[in-house]
Formats: structure tokens, C-alpha cells, sequence
């Protein structure tokens, strides 16, 4: 009697350590990729901020403005009433309302899989997601949202459902895939595009200023020059770093895919092996973005 509940105790002791050593892999995989995900923030960007410099570049490029920049009672144009950016405030919101839902549902996935309570942000995901035309937001994203808000409000949440992670993985995988393709597109597509016009902008601007301004000193032009170099370098930087946010966000969807497709193995230690590539991957990205900011 004593040694069959000895091999019992063993046997489930065996089952518990496989459990936890899973779960860790889970852990380990949303640890990394909500790290990697928040790296949007020290990028910067702001659609609003981008429409709003790049209409002071078009309003002051016309040679009265130029003739204005050189006189004594020079004053830049008002942008807040001047520069209609209303629909590039609305893809701020949209992009940050589906940044924050799959970054809430990752860190619930972290929470969940460590014995820990997720403190859901309610505030940033209270109002529904709208369609926006700049980052071509429609319905399918919309219900991709709703769903994974919905699913980290009832299932992560509660701890007690840290035995049905399979299921949440299972309900989540293809709305967290939605949303996360849309952030690669608005990356590289809007985002991108926003960047490299503004330094297309800058540049004529720069080069409206020397052909109208004939009594430039050479000690001015430089100045100009200069001011133009600096400001382009610093929208490089920031075309570098969505180049790595955007590969980061493909290594964040194909690790989580590669856990939905193996779900069934997610209390067993072979999980471990098919997801440490992708866990490997995002920490390498992150590691790269962290070098480019330390370049400034």
C-alpha cells in the first residue's frame, strides 16, 4: 500500500513539474513579447504630430513665408488651427486602442501562467474600436478587438481559469492574429510613409529657403544645412526602429501561432522546443532596438 502511493505521489509530482515547466515556456514567450510590444512607446511617433509638422513644412515653404522666417517680426504659423489633422488623431486612437488590447491580453497570458492577478486597464479600452481610413480599420478588426478584450476581461482575469489556458489560447489565437497583422501594416505601411514624407518635406523646404534667399550668408546656409541634417537623422532613426518593432511583432505572431497549433502539448515539456526560437528571436529584436537608441 505504501509503495503504491509512493509511485502515486511520484507520478503526480512528475505531471505538476511538467505542468510548471510549460507554463514557464508561456511565461517566458509573453514576457518577451509584451517587452518588445511596449518598445512602441520610445519611438515616439505620433500620426497628429507627424500631419502637423508636415503642414508647417507645406504652409511655410511658399516664398512670402520664406521671405517672413528672415524678417524681424518672424512668427511660425498657428498649427492647431491651420493643419486639419483630425483624421490622423483618429489613427492614433485606433493603433493605440489595438496596441493596448494585445498588449493587456499578453501580459494576462504572463500573469496567468505565473499564479499571478492581471489588474486590467479598463480605461484604456473603453470605447469601442472605430473604422479608420488610414490605417484601413474595418470590420474585421473591429470584431477582433472586441473579442480579445472580451476574452482577457472573463477568462484572465480570474486565476482560477489559469487550468483553461489551453482554451484561452484557443478562443484568442485568431483575433490576437488580426490585430497583430494590422500593426504590422500600419508599421509599415501608414507609419512608414508618414516618416519618409516628412523628410521629403523638410528637404524642400530646406532647399526653398537657399534658392529664395539669395543674400544668404555661407555661415547661414551652413546653419540651414545642418539643421536640415539633424532633423532628417532623427526620422531615420525612427524609420530604423519600426523596421525592428515590425519584425519583433512577426516574431510575437508566429510564436504565438506556433503555441495555438500545439495546444494540446501545452502541459508537456515538448512545447519548450517549439517555441524557444521565436522567445529567442524577440529578445534579439529587442536587444538591436535598444542599440539603435543608444546610437543617438
Amino acid at each position: 500500500m505504501k509503495k503504491h502511493l509512493k509511485y502515486t505521489v511520484l507520478a503526480i509530482s512528475a505531471i505538476m513539474l511538467s505542468g510548471c515547466m510549460n507554463l514557464k515556456t508561456l511565461n517566458s514567450y509573453s514576457e518577451a513579447s509584451q517587452t518588445a510590444l511596449k518598445k512602441y512607446d520610445e519611438i515616439g511617433f505620433s500620426f497628429k504630430k507627424v500631419c502637423e509638422k508636415n503642414c508647417e513644412f507645406r504652409t511655410n515653404s511658399d516664398e512670402k513665408a520664406i521671405a517672413k522666417r528672415f524678417s524681424d517680426n518672424y512668427q511660425p504659423i498657428k498649427i492647431e488651427s491651420e493643419c486639419e489633422c483630425e483624421s490622423y488623431l483618429k489613427a492614433d486612437t485606433a493603433f493605440n486602442k489595438m496596441y493596448f488590447a494585445t498588449l493587456q491580453y499578453l501580459e494576462g497570458l504572463n500573469k496567468l501562467s505565473n499564479d499571478e492577478v492581471l489588474t486590467f486597464k479598463y480605461d484604456t479600452l473603453a470605447n469601442a474600436l472605430k473604422e479608420t481610413e488610414i490605417l484601413d480599420v474595418k470590420g474585421e478588426e473591429i470584431d477582433a478587438f472586441n473579442k480579445l478584450v472580451n476574452i482577457t476581461t472573463k477568462f484572465i482575469v480570474d486565476i482560477k481559469r489559469r487550468k483553461d489556458l489551453q482554451e484561452i489560447i484557443e478562443f484568442a489565437n485568431p483575433s490576437f492574429q488580426v490585430l497583430i497583422e494590422k500593426l504590422q501594416f500600419a508599421v509599415n505601411g501608414p507609419l512608414k510613409l508618414a516618416l519618409e514624407t516628412e523628410i521629403d518635406l523638410e528637404y524642400n523646404y530646406y532647399k526653398a529657403i537657399v534658392r529664395n534667399q539669395d543674400e544668404l550668408s555661407l555661415k547661414d546656409k551652413i546653419e540651414l544645412e545642418n539643421e536640415f541634417v539633424d532633423s532628417r537623422d532623427e526620422v531615420l532613426e525612427k524609420i530604423d526602429l519600426l523596421n525592428e518593432y515590425s519584425r519583433a511583432l512577426d516574431e510575437i505572431k508566429k510564436g504565438h501561432q506556433s503555441i495555438y497549433d500545439n495546444r494540446d502539448i501545452i502541459h508537456k515539456k515538448e512545447l519548450a522546443g517549439l517555441v524557444a526560437g521565436y522567445i529567442t528571436e524577440i529578445k534579439e529584436i529587442k536587444t538591436s532596438f535598444d542599440n539603435i537608441k543608444t546610437e543617438e
